[in-house]
Formats: structure tokens, C-alpha cells, sequence
């Protein structure tokens, strides 16, 4: 584990509005790999392996292990912390199902009796406290028959581009591990994560959005802020509840191919010679057919829904009234739109969902005709081509604008009761997972996703056609798993249609009786009915304390605000006030030093006038002093001469 946390490079991956569309759901997959090779009753898939190659694919996808963090904004980003990193949950089990009996059912979820999905459709904070970003869940067969494999990774970081990317290279790593690694490690397909990447490749040109796309992405709404607002954990757990709610049940259908050309071959009788129709224009058109019908059937109470997901519904269309439109949003990868940006291997979302909005009166029609559905596979083609690289750098600044854009989509999704996600994954490398021991016998998504969500998956190479998992609401009950009592009987030697018949008597008779006990009490639906009056009327009264912290909040905020706004323009004016009152201090000393200079040349030009006049008076004094002096010698010599004169007079006299 050290070793992993050496390998590992930190980093801070600022999310996007691409991500940020996309964060509320997760990509789980299901795998099941069969033991083809009895031999291999140990090291079938060995757990050293995985677990070494799966640490080894992370140290290639860091961001797996970082921590969802958000601020005050709503900005989010994805911290990874080498010393603290946010290890994906890893899980291995046994159970004592044997692949076989998976087989027989036909992989039915309810065959196997444990969970195998350890997170659901909704990334939410787990035991631990925190978003796990991927989920790992390894189940091993009974006599090392096979293995389950969940892996799950959070639409937060990668798409399904991404998903796969990461699966791929997993196996690739534990196929290298589990030939003896002799060789060299494969070469890393170095994927990137820079959320740059797109911004890149996009053109500079922009063309205006439609008007659906723009009531979709650019329609701001309060449940859209507070959405944004929130923190990523009270938004997984608000989805995650709207999910339980909605009790949305998963099947899977297989369309072959006979039946793609069987539909192709009709909806071509109506459509114009110079349209060219693809399987997911076709495929599109009629899942949102059947959802459509479905939900119109229950808006007027023909439908077969019941239960609190029913009495939802029906508050829903009670309180915004039936929509005459039907909108099929249809989820499109966009690296094949951008130039360059599929060479750039990034493995961030690049999906986005483009709306088609038809009459729910034309799409939901009982015995919709071969005209009608000509047009609209031609109107789902249309938008399809539209997508242009100029419509989708509109839409790249459209959810760039604010960090709150995401929640605008994602509250317009919500409140938009007539409509169906439809995301074509049926070029996804989901088969392509060969971890040493063959590629998966079967893939499937999990049970239970989220209501009116439909994706077309690829099948195993050696089938044809395709395989569409929808998720509506159950229509049949069973009181017990009618399968797996239809294979406990045909091992005890029944025939399949004995075995039938009788699974099909005891669920009758199990109706007959629940009905006739069910008569004289009060029935679920009526007590959720009743309990969800309750609900909605706490769920107003909820609203309406939320609605008012949020506007004391949104005044406080407004207020705080405005007082930070003039504490910024009191420190601006302090600051020219401060910078007005230097700049006159510093010409005021200027002018003093200039002042001072002159006075001391002034002063020093008369001290040398002084100085001069000083030197002037005592050179004439000197002069006079000197004259003095040489008078007196004169005075002297001349006396001192007529004196001895006299002198010798007086003496020659008295001689």
C-alpha cells in the first residue's frame, strides 16, 4: 500500500459544467465470468491478481482516489492526496450459487439471492462518510464455477468512454500479471484528465441553442440553486431518496437483428428516399413510444402502476397538469463532433443530452402508424445532426457560466414529468474484459437504475443484434420466485410445462388467498396514500421553513453583500486618502528641502562676503599698523639722532 501511495500524483482536478450535469448518477456494470477450464480450480481470476492489477490501473487513473470537495460557490473539484487517499470500497465474497444455475436462469437478477450491486444509481457518502468515486464487489461461485463482478465508477470524474477505459486496462494488467508478467508491462495508453482538454479543441464560433435546449440548460430556477448549493453528499442522499420513491423496477429486453430490419424495412415505406435512418434513431423512437404510452395510460388511470410511486405520479399531474409535450433526451458522446479532442484519449464526461420534444398525443398513440414513426425517427435524426461542434461550444459556455448552471438541468429534469433518457451504449467495450480466463458471459446493468431511463447495450460476439435495458415500473406480481421453483421442479424430474403449470396454479392460488385476506383491511396502497398526504404536507411545510430560511438567508447574504461592498469602497477611498495625503506631504518636504537649500547658499555666500570684508579690514589695518610702525621708527631714529647731538655738544662745551 505504500508502494501505491508513492506511485500515486497528487493533483487538483477542477470539475466542469460537463461533469457537473452528469455527477448525480453513477456507471455500474455487472460482469459474469465463467470457468470454462476445470483445471483452474484455484487460480481461476486469482484474487493476488486482481487485486495487484487493480491497484496497478489506479496509479493510471488517480483521479479514482481523490475526495469530492466543494465551496461556498458551488465550485467543485476532485483534491487526490497522496498520503490520504479515498481508496475505492473492494469487496470479494463467495456464495454458494453455482454459475450454472445463473446460466439456466438466463442471468436473472432474481436468481442470484445475495446483493451483488454494492451502490446503486445515485453517488452518495457511503459507511465511511465520504463519495467513493468507483466500487468494486467480487462474488466467487460455488466449486470455482465463476465469478460475478461489480464495478461501479461515479459519472463525477470519468464517462462511460472513461468507464471502459478503465476496465480495459484492469484486465489488460491482470491478463500481463497472470501470463507470468515475464514481458513488459503494457504500455500505458496515457489517458488524460485535464479538464482543459475540451476547451482546447472547441471551435471558436457559436451557434445559437434550440429553444428546448435552452428551457433545459439556460432556465435558472430556486430548486435549481439550492440544488447547486447544497453539498455533493445532501445531494447524492436527495436522489438517492427520489430513487426509492419512484420504486423503479429494470428489465432487459434482446432485439435481433432480423427484428432491426424487420422495423427498418417498414419505417422505409414512409420515409423520404434521401433520409438515412440508423438502429438508434429507430430504437430511440420506439422506447420513447412505449414509456410515453405508459405514462399516458396512468395519467388517466388505465395504467398498472400502484403503490406510492403511483399516487406521486399522480399528485405530479394533479399539481402541473398533463403535459401535451413529450420530451426523449437523448444522451450524445461528443469526441466524434470535435476535431481533435478524441486524440487527446480524455477521459473525462463528454457527454450531453439532447432534447427532442414531440406531442405526447402522436408518440404515445395506442397503434402509433408507420407514418408517424418515419417522422420522428426523421426528427431524432434531424437533432442528431444538428449536434454540431458550433452547437456544442454554445452549450460549453452555457453550463460554464456560473458554478450553479448544473443545478438549473438538473431541477428542469425533475420537474419535467413527460419524458425518457435514452443513452445508446452498444459501442462500449464491455465484452472486450478479458482478465486471463476469457471474456464475460454476460454484462448487464444493474437491477434497479432510475425511472424512465433506457440505454441499448451490445451483446456477446456470439449473438446478434442488440440488447435494450429499460427501467419502468413492474406490471405482473409474483408472490415467490416462480423461476427458481420452475428449475427446482424440473430437477426433481418435471417437465417444463408440468413445472409451469404448477408454479402457475400455486401463484394463483397465493392470489386467491391474499386477495380474500387483503378484503376486510386496509390495503398498502391506501395506507401509502395516506401516509403520503402526511409526507406532502410536511414535505410543504419542509418547503415552506426551507423557503423562508432560504430568503432570510438570501437577504442576510444580499445584506452582507452590500455592507462588504461599501467596507471595500470606505477602504478604497481610506487608500486614495492615504496615497492623496503622502503625495502632498512628500512636495511639502520637497519644497521645504528646496527652501532650505536656497537659504543656506544664501547664507553662505554673505558669510563668505563677511569673511571677505573681515580679511579686507585687517589687511588695512595691517597696512596701518605698518605705516605707524615706520613712522615711529622715524620719530625714534630722528630723536635718538638729535639727542646724541646734544649730547655730544653739551659735551665738547663743558670740555
Amino acid at each position: 500500500m505504500e508502494e501505491f501511495r508513492r506511485a500515486i500524483k497528487p493533483g487538483r482536478f477542477a470539475l466542469n459544467g460537463w461533469d457537473m450535469s452528469a455527477a448525480f448518477t453513477n456507471i455500474p456494470y455487472i460482469y459474469y465470468f465463467k470457468n470454462t477450464n476445470s483445471s483452474l480450480a484455484v487460480d481461476f481470476m486469482p484474487s493476488s491478481k486482481l487485486r495487484a492489477s487493480f491497484l496497478k490501473t489506479l496509479e493510471e487513473f488517480p483521479i479514482l482516489v481523490g475526495h469530492v470537495k466543494t465551496d461556498a460557490d458551488g465550485r467543485t473539484w476532485v483534491d487526490v492526496n497522496a498520503r490520504r487517499p479515498n481508496m475505492p470500497e473492494y469487496l470479494e465474497s463467495h456464495s454458494t450459487v453455482h454459475f450454472c444455475d445463473l446460466e439456466s436462469a438466463g442471468y436473472d437478477w432474481n436468481a442470484f439471492p445475495g446483493k451483488i450491486a454494492t451502490v446503486g444509481a445515485f453517488p452518495s457518502q457511503g459507511p465511511s462518510g465520504t463519495i467513493k468515486l468507483a466500487n468494486v464487489s467480487i462474488i466467487r461461485l460455488r466449486e470455482n464455477s465463476g465469478l460475478i463482478l461489480f464495478v461501479s465508477a461515479s459519472h463525477y470524474v470519468v464517462d462511460g468512454v472513461g468507464y471502459c477505459a478503465f476496465i480495459n486496462r484492469w484486465a489488460e494488467i491482470c491478463r500481463w500479471m497472470q501470463n507470468g508478467a515475464t514481458d513488459e508491462m503494457p504500455p500505458d495508453r496515457q489517458y488524460t484528465f485535464d479538464r482543459l482538454a475540451i476547451d482546447r479543441c472547441l471551435p471558436a464560433s457559436r451557434v445559437p441553442m434550440s429553444r428546448a435546449m435552452t428551457n433545459v440548460y439556460d432556465t435558472p430556477s430556486y430548486l435549481g440553486h439550492f440544488l447547486a448549493w447544497i453539498s455533493p453528499k445532501t445531494r447524492g442522499d436527495i436522489t438517492n431518496t427520489a430513487g426509492w420513491l419512484m420504486n423503479a423496477v429494470g428489465h432487459v429486453f434482446h432485439i435481433s437483428s432480423a427484428s432491426l430490419d424487420a422495423l427498418r424495412t417498414l419505417i422505409g415505406k414512409y420515409a423520404a428516399k434521401s433520409q438515412r435512418l440508423t438502429d438508434n434513431d429507430m430504437l430511440t423512437v420506439l422506447i420513447g413510444h412505449a414509456i410515453a404510452k405508459g405514462m399516458k395510460d396512468d395519467a388517466t388511470g388505465n395504467g398498472s402502476r400502484g403503490g406510492f410511486s403511483s399516487a406521486i405520479q399522480q399528485a405530479v399531474y394533479r399539481l402541473f397538469g398533463q403535459a401535451t409535450d413529450f420530451q426523449t433526451m437523448m444522451v450524445l458522446d461528443i469526441r466524434p463532433r470535435i476535431s481533435g479532442l478524441a486524440e487527446t484519449r480524455y477521459a473525462g464526461n463528454c457527454v450531453t443530452c439532447i432534447p427532442v420534444v414531440s406531442k405526447t398525443d402522436q408518440i404515445a398513440h395506442e397503434n402509433i402508424p408507420g407514418k408517424d414513426l418515419a417522422d420522428l425517427c426523421a426528427q431524432t435524426r434531424f437533432h442528431i445532426r444538428e449536434t454540431t461542434a458550433e452547437l456544442i461550444a454554445e452549450y460549453h459556455h452555457i453550463i460554464n457560466k456560473t458554478p450553479a448552471m448544473f443545478g438549473h438541468a438538473m431541477a428542469k429534469g425533475i420537474t419535467t414529468v413527460n419524458k425518457v433518457v435514452v443513452s445508446n451504449q452498444s459501442r462500449f467495450s464491455l465484452y472486450q474484459n478479458d482478465f486471463g480466463n476469457g471474456i464475460p458471459a454476460w454484462v448487464s446493468p444493474i437491477p434497479v437504475f432510475y425511472a424512465n431511463f433506457a440505454s441499448i447495450l451490445p451483446v456477446h460476439p456470439s449473438a446478434n443484434g442488440l440488447l435494450h435495458a429499460a427501467r419502468g415500473y413492474s406490471t405482473q406480481k409474483h408472490f415467490f420466485d416462480t423461476n427458481r421453483l420452475v428449475v427446482r421442479l424440473e430437477r426433481e424430474g418435471f417437465s417444463k410445462q408440468q413445472s409451469e403449470s404448477i408454479v402457475t396454479s400455486v401463484n394463483a392460488v397465493l392470489g386467491e388467498s391474499t386477495e380474500s385476506i387483503l378484503s376486510n383491511i386496509v390495503t398498502k396502497a391506501e395506507q401509502d396514500k395516506t401516509l403520503y398526504m402526511y409526507k406532502v404536507d410536511f414535505a410543504q411545510l419542509k418547503s415552506e421553513i426551507q423557503m423562508m430560511e432560504k430568503t432570510d438567508f438570501s437577504m442576510m447574504k444580499a445584506e452582507n453583500e452590500r455592507l462588504q461592498g461599501e467596507v471595500n469602497k470606505l477602504k478604497q477611498k481610506l487608500r486614495e486618502e492615504i496615497t492623496r495625503t503622502q503625495a502632498g506631504v512628500r512636495l511639502d518636504m520637497s519644497l521645504e528641502k528646496g527652501r532650505a537649500r536656497d537659504e543656506q547658499a544664501q547664507h553662505e555666500i554673505k558669510i563668505r562676503e563677511t569673511d571677505a570684508k573681515i580679511e579686507q579690514e585687517i589687511s588695512g589695518l595691517r597696512t596701518q599698523m605698518e605705516s605707524i610702525k615706520f613712522s615711529i621708527l622715524q620719530y625714534m631714529i630722528g630723536t635718538i639722532t638729535g639727542t646724541g647731538a646734544l649730547i655730544l655738544a653739551y659735551l665738547r662745551m663743558f670740555k
